[in-house]
């Protein structure tokens, strides 16, 4: 007889169900003394049933063709795929109908005592009814999980167990934690706790209400829906949180979002804390953020010492903006300023409306063929020309309007003999408002001669 079996088996498992495809080999009889119609558990160590049995559902095909007929089934449970010990006896089911190939079988309990936790795996062979010697044996053997084994509802009554109760494995029973057992845990309605002590995974010996111990590089997940935080509590009041409370719906958050916090309505600040717990960085109830300082009077406050640097700020490892302890700040390079001082490295600048900076500066020639020696511009919006045909006179024309600024002009001296001695003034040119008529003369007679002027715009 060349018999193929696909099956399933359906084990009470905390896991669930298990399925396989089983293949054949030849076996020694696990059917003797066994007589048509009768059933038994062989060997069975004597412990009472506790709900450990399962069902047994399959194809039985013979030679290729689905299997009609009633066939003897006998199970065995091995430490090992192979070879091994075996636990327990035989459970026989003998004389069960098998239509089309497929069968199943009810009932195959080897008892609680031999499911300790430790992997299993499970022989099945097979014969037809009433003919000895057709027996095949299915291989390989079919592994049952090392998982802990939940005991049937139909168990919960004979032992006294109602809904709700903690069961505990003793002796080889279970039983509920008020008929002898003992469990740490406490049931009130759906939940279940523990107040007497510490509580520790991976660990033995916790040091904290709940201690993990993981060599894993993520010890813990907590898995949420949408606005999931972790809250904190203190003496019965919120304190905090972490996690995703605020609403994606505002304008400028995100799902991706992560945040911690104060709870709704506090009036307390968040810290973040080193060295020996001092607060370094301090956000109030009002949004004001406070560096080395618990109570900012800023948006943002930086409360340090008059030693080494206050605040730096650097674009492509140099330093463009410093701080210093003494009180004096540099702008452009990195400098020790002066105490209370301001030291700048680069040009200053500032709109044409505002007052304190030059906003420009020019070195002019003012001859029959004027020009421009040099210039400053400290606005930025364009360039200083000249123009004019006669000696001692020139036209300096700005790219804004000055005629609401300060101008300062002065004689740029080439020699200190009388002859040399000049002198120069300005004016706004005749219906501009953007350019300076510029006279040059001699002091020692009246008299427009060429020469340089120095022009300064505030």
């Amino acid at each position: 007889m060349n018999i193929k079996i696909k099956t399933q088996l359906l084990l009470v498992l905390l896991m669930g169900s298990l399925s396989c495809l089983a293949e054949t080999g030849p076996f020694e009889s696990e059917f003797e003394g066994y007589e048509e119609g009768q059933e038994e558990n062989k060997n069975l160590p004597i412990f009472a049933a506790v709900g450990s049995g399962f069902n047994y559902q399959g194809e039985l095909l013979n030679v290729g063709v689905a299997a009609n007929g009633n066939f003897d089934f006998s199970f065995g449970l091995f430490d090992a795929a192979v070879g091994g010990n075996q636990i327990g006896g035989n459970v026989i089911k003998g004389n069960r109908p098998v239509t089309n190939g497929l069968f199943s079988i009810e009932g195959i309990d080897f008892g609680d005592a031999v499911y300790d936790g430790d992997e299993l795996w499970l022989r099945v062979t097979v014969r037809e009814t009433g003919n000895p010697g057709s027996e095949t044996t299915l291989s390989p053997r079919q592994k049952i999980s090392a998982v802990p084994y939940a005991v049937q509802a139909d168990y919960l009554g004979p032992i006294g167990a109602s809904n709700g109760d903690v069961l505990t494995f003793i002796g080889g029973e279970w039983v509920p934690s008020s008929s002898g057992g003992t469990s740490p845990w406490s049931v009130s309605g759906s939940n279940i706790y523990y107040s007497t002590g510490l509580v520790g995974i991976g660990v033995t010996n916790p040091s904290a209400s709940f201690h993990v111990n993981s060599p894993n590089v993520v010890p813990a997940i907590f898995d949420g829906g949408s606005s999931m935080y972790v809250l904190y509590r203190e003496n019965g009041v919120n304190r905090g949180y972490i996690g995703s409370y605020q609403n994606p719906s505002t304008p400028g958050i995100n799902d991706e979002d992560f945040e911690i916090g104060t709870f709704m309505g506090s009036v307390g600040s968040v810290h973040i804390a080193t060295g020996n717990n001092e607060p370094r960085l301090t956000v109030t109830a009002d949004g004001d953020v406070g560096i080395g300082s618990v109570s900012p009077m800023a948006d943002l406050m930086i409360e340090a010492d008059d030693q080494g640097e206050v605040l730096r700020a650097r674009i492509n490892s140099s330093t463009k903006f410093h701080v210093n302890g003494n009180g004096g700040t540099a702008i452009g390079a990195y400098s020790t300023p002066p105490a209370d001082g301001l030291y700048v490295n680069g040009d200053l600048r500032q709109p044409l409306a505002s007052n304190g900076f030059m906003k420009y500066m020019v070195h002019v020639y003012c001859g029959s063929s004027p020009s421009i020696v040099k210039q400053y511009n400290g606005i930025g919006n364009g360039t200083i020309t000249v123009s004019g045909s006669s000696a001692g006179q020139c036209v300096v024309d700005f790219p804004t309007n000055i005629d609401n600024r300060y101008w300062q002009v002065s004689v740029v001296y080439g020699s200190t003999s009388a002859s040399g001695q000049k002198a120069a003034n300005c004016r706004l040119d005749t219906g501009s408002t953007d350019k300076l008529f510029c006279n040059v003369s001699r002091l020692d007679q009246v008299l427009l001669v060429p020469g340089n002027i120095m022009i300064l715009i505030y």
